[in-house]
């Protein structure tokens, strides 16, 4: 990731991010951001590969998607536990069927930002939320509704087992790693219709609206076609006898 390329909002974060490493550093204490999404936790990851900045990203549990970004002073070891990150269990009546829409809508009506926020994991009988310290509070005290359902919250994660990420191995040989190549192995379609796809703005990158069918694609790279899913190359293996390259994608199930 080419950090000079961010959009003025990403730069806006990444100076918020430099600001944190810096007081973590002078004021020897660690620091952290709000929840950030798939994106941000991406320019997070580079700007403390470039800097060499002592970091954690972690979102309360493993594999979260929504992570705070943790910056520690040399003296102090990245653990999960110093994070501000608290979990709460909303306990549902029999029967309920709530949207993940649901419960954050119900969330921001109580003016919580997006960004204190993290995950929302359902399940049958009970819905963990992972937020910041700092609203858990406000949750405890109001939350009593979602969606017009009655739901009690606690302190913690009741009875909480973690989601594992379920992927579909796909693979394919490719000319070259651009773009509508890639997506022309993911979707199936014709080299047309892949880049219909991309010009169409249907596609992201790094979860970042792709401009171009040319761009390169690397190993690691998350790539999100709407319609299709989401994917993650995998593997990039050596050219073969023909000059094609072998190429290893994980969907999201």
């Amino acid at each position: 990731m080419n950090l000079s390329l961010l959009d003025g909002e990403e730069r806006q974060f990444l100076a918020r991010l430099s600001d944190i490493h810096h007081i973590s550093e002078a004021k020897q204490i660690a620091r952290f951001t709000a929840f950030c999404n798939e994106r941000q936790g991406m320019i997070a990851q580079e700007y403390a590969r470039q800097t060499g900045a002592k970091h954690l990203l972690y979102g309360g549990y493993a594999c979260a998607e929504r992570k705070v970004a943790g910056f520690f002073p040399p003296w102090q070891d990245p653990e999960e536990d110093a994070f501000p990150i608290q979990a709460i269990t909303l306990h549902l009546p029999r029967g309920a069927n709530l949207t993940h829409r649901d419960y954050l809508g119900s969330l921001m009506s109580l003016g919580l930002a997006r960004e204190s926020i993290g995950d929302i994991v359902q399940s049958q009988r009970n819905c963990v939320l992972f937020v910041l310290e700092s609203v858990a509070s406000v949750i405890l005290d109001e939350l009593r509704k979602v969606g017009g359902v009655g739901v009690k919250p606690e302190p913690g994660a009741v009875d909480f087992l973690p989601p594992v990420p379920q992927f579909q191995e796909l693979r394919g040989t490719v000319p070259s790693l651009r773009l509508d190549c890639i997506v022309r192995l993911l979707t199936g379609a014709a080299r047309e219709k892949s880049a219909d796809l991309i010009l169409g703005e249907l596609v992201t990158v790094n979860h970042q609206l792709a401009d171009s069918v040319s761009r390169t694609c690397g190993q690691g790279d998350i790539i999100t076609i709407r319609g299709y899913g989401k994917f993650k190359v995998s593997e990039i293996g050596p050219p073969t006898k023909k000059g094609r390259l072998p190429v290893v994608c994980l969907k999201y199930q």
